[in-house]
């Protein structure tokens, strides 16, 4: 079941990424220089894809006294 949910979430995940490319490379002015935008862009999502997996463990940790 997981090696489905994976690859189906790699097909959605990179049909999502095109359409944002393309949503960010139309809203961006003619005469801006596009590759700027696109590495602080690509920065700010790699930074946040970085560090997900510590603020989802550090809540983890911070709850695991708790029963839900």
């Amino acid at each position: 079941m997981i090696p489905v949910a994976m690859g189906l979430n790699g097909m959605l995940h990179t049909g999502i990424l095109t359409s944002v490319s393309s949503l960010l490379y139309t809203s961006i002015p003619d005469d801006a220089n596009k590759t700027s935008f696109f590495t602080a862009w690509s920065t700010a999502i790699n930074l946040a894809y970085g560090c997900s997996p510590l603020v989802g463990s550090y809540f983890v940790t911070l709850y695991e006294p708790y029963q839900f």
